[in-house]
C-alpha cells in the first residue's frame, strides 16, 4: 500500500505546505495539519487461463481453478492442488471447451484439443503455460520455511503443511529474531521473498525480517495471481 498505510484502515497523515521563492531564500514550511486518510486496495483483474480436470469435475467455468498472466503477456502461472494421484486436466480459454489445449505425446508442447495432461502424484503443482510458444510445464511442490530465524538456520527447511480447506501452506514454530524465506522442494531453484516488505512475494526476493523471538504461525498463500504471506506472533 502507498506510503506504507494499510488498505481499508483509517490512518492519521500529516500535511504541510512548502514555499520556495529563490535559491537565496530558505524554503518556508507551514505548520502541519493532520487528516484521517483511508486508502483502498486496488483490485487488478489479470488475464486467466482455466484449468478444468478430474479434480474439479471437468468444469471450465470454475474460477477457483485458474492460473494467471500477471504481465498480460500470454505467459500464465499458478499453483493448484490435485488431491488424487494420476489427475488428468486440460487448459481452456474462458469458461467453455470451445478453445482448449492438451499435450498429445506428453512432450511439453500444447495442441488445440490435445490429449489430457496427467499429474502422477497427488499434491500442489506449479503450472506454467506459454500460449505464445504453446509450451507448458507442471511441477509438484512441497514448501518449507528456512532462514536464520528458524531452528535449523539456513541449513535445512522447516516443512510446511498444506491446508486444502483454506488453500494455503502453514506452519507453527518457534522463531528467533532473524530472517526467513520460503522455498520449494528443499532447494533454491524456486524460492520466494519480499522485496518491498509489503507482504507480496517475488521469486528470489529479499529475506523477510523476524523482529523478536517467539512462537509464530506462518502462512503462505499461492492461490492467487499475487503470492502473499502472513507471519503472526502467537
Amino acid at each position: 500500500m502507498a506510503k506504507g498505510l494499510l488498505g481499508e484502515v483509517a490512518s492519521d497523515v500529516e500535511f504541510r505546505v512548502s514555499a520556495k521563492i529563490s535559491g537565496e531564500v530558505p524554503v518556508q514550511y507551514s505548520s502541519p495539519i493532520t487528516l484521517k486518510i483511508t486508502p483502498y486496495t486496488v483490485v487488478i483483474v489479470y488475464p486467466q487461463l482455466q484449468v478444468p480436470g478430474a479434480y474439479q469435475g471437468w468444469d471450465p467455468g470454475n474460477n477457483n481453478t485458474v492460473i494467471f498472466s500477471v504481465r498480460s503477456d500470454g505467459k500464465y502461472e499458478g499453483y493448484l492442488y490435485f488431491p488424487d494421484p494420476n489427475t488428468e486436466f486440460k487448459y481452456t480459454d474462458g469458461p467453455s471447451w470451445d478453445t482448449n489445449w492438451g499435450d498429445s505425446g506428453a512432450d511439453g508442447t500444447l495442441e488445440p484439443g490435445g490429449d489430457n495432461l496427467k499429474a502422477v502424484d497427488a499434491g500442489v503443482y506449479k503450472l506454467n503455460v506459454d500460449l505464445n510458444s504453446l509450451t507448458h510445464s507442471f511441477l509438484k511442490t512441497d514448501w518449507g520455511l528456512i532462514g536464520s530465524a528458524t531452528p535449523n538456520g539456513w541449513d535445512s527447511d522447516q516443512p510446511m503443511t498444506y491446508d486444502a480447506a483454506n488453500n494455503k501452506w502453514t506452519i507453527t514454530l518457534d522463531l528467533v529474531a532473524g530472517e526467513i524465506k520460503f522455498r520449494a522442494n528443499a532447494g533454491w531453484d524456486i524460492n520466494l521473498g519480499d522485496d518491498n516488505a509489503d507482504k507480496k512475494m517475488e521469486y528470489g526476493g529479499a529475506n523477510i525480517a523476524v523482529v523478536e523471538d517467539g512462537n509464530y504461525t506462518v502462512d503462505l498463500n499461492l492461490n492467487a495471481a499475487v503470492y502473499t504471506y502472513v507471519v503472526t506472533k502467537n
